[in-house]
């Protein structure tokens, strides 16, 4: 039973390491969208790059699929890093010692080891260390959650518009949408109500964020949060997602509405002013897409958000390419996810190289004996 405990804790090890990996190859696939469609001349296409972003995530959510069909498919199969790299090896390529190589071969192996036994107390400091910031990010979650939850079931509903509900809450200075599991919610402030121009805003805005999706995507990515807690890239790709939605959603809302930029961009500094300013302390963080924001405190990051807003405001939207550059970029963004991932994945077997390399360093190790015994 111990030695299935152990197994069960490396598989665990083994997975929240590769799909920290896939994070990476996906942020990685993001960035080489964004910089083609840079160069081409469509940085201003918002909704392709948010398009982009996101197949790139749900091409991520499937790939664990392919590589499972892909594992009983017959074949020529992706060779692994591991497998690139031995074969540099033998090609002379690498110059190493064959006991080091084969370590550095092992090497994630042996650490995943030394994390599920506790033998290495640095590696298992460093283990310590990420479940906390894991347990830690799970509280807050839960927390988030618990909030929202809270402030909808005190604020008082006034409108009904479909499946959507709007909620007037004391509670709160920021406008936000979010959902249960068979309605959808858009909570105002109640000190809104008396501008009726800046609560025409504030609403149509978030009923734009509902209709794009953008609650689902939001709690999906706080759900899976912890997991990623001290990962950069996926807090990269959560904060681009964030930014080019906010993008698309606001020229969405003004292409369907009267108003114009110059007073939708007004009603935006508006609200930051009062929700960041004034009350700090009042802000609401996940399971909802706020209209403006996302800090407790009106900090930098908040405040260069709502700057690079009201730009994009002022400059308007540009061209979006054509269905076949933007088909080639999608094929781009999947190579590069199933590839990367595929090539990331351990060895399958011991290939005729592996035992070649497995072998002189056997040889190696066994002259070492020789000559300290003589």
């Amino acid at each position: 039973m111990k030695g299935w405990g152990v197994m069960r804790l490396d598989s665990l090890v083994n997975f929240i390491l590769d799909a920290n990996i896939a994070i990476l190859i996906a942020a990685v696939a993001v960035m080489v969208s964004e910089r083609a469609l840079h160069f081409l001349g469509y940085a201003r296409s918002y909704k392709i790059r948010l398009r982009l972003v996101m197949v790139s995530v749900y091409i991520l959510a499937l790939v664990p699929l392919f590589l499972f069909f892909a594992a009983g498919a017959a074949g020529p199969q992706i060779p692994s890093f591991s497998d690139m790299l031995v074969s540099q090896y033998l090609k002379g390529n690498i110059a190493m010692a064959a006991t080091d190589f084969d370590s550095l071969l092992s090497l994630r192996q042996r650490a995943v080891q030394m994390v599920s036994d506790g033998s290495n107390l640095w590696l298992l400091g460093v283990a310590l260390l990420l479940l906390a910031a894991t347990v830690s990010r799970a509280g807050y979650v839960v927390f988030s959650c618990l909030r929202v939850r809270k402030i909808v079931r005190n604020g008082v509903a006034v409108k009904r518009i479909g499946r959507v509900r709007v909620i007037v809450s004391d509670e709160i200075h920021v406008p936000f949408s979010t959902r249960s599991l068979f309605s959808y919610y858009v909570v105002l402030p109640q000190s809104m109500l008396m501008d009726a121009g800046l609560q025409k805003i504030s609403l149509g805005h978030e009923l734009q964020h509902i209709r794009q999706k953008d609650i689902n995507c939001e709690i999906a990515a706080t759900l899976v949060s912890p997991l990623f807690v001290l990962n950069p890239a996926f807090w990269y790709l959560v904060r681009k997602v964030r930014s080019l939605r906010e993008f698309t959603c606001d020229f969405a809302y003004l292409r369907k509405s009267r108003c114009t930029p110059r007073n939708y961009a007004k009603g935006l500094v508006r609200v930051a002013e009062t929700a960041f300013v004034k009350q700090s302390g009042r802000a609401v963080y996940a399971f909802s897409v706020p209209l403006v924001g996302r800090n407790r405190l009106f900090s930098r990051s908040a405040k260069s958000g709502l700057q690079d807003r009201i730009t994009v405001i002022a400059e308007g939207e540009g061209d979006s390419p054509g269905r076949i550059l933007a088909g080639a970029l999608v094929v781009t963004v999947f190579a590069i996810l199933h590839f990367g991932i595929t090539a990331m994945q351990p060895s399958r077997g011991w290939s005729y190289d592996r035992i070649m390399v497995s072998s002189v360093a056997n040889l190696e190790r066994l002259n070492l004996l020789n000559g300290s015994s003589n």
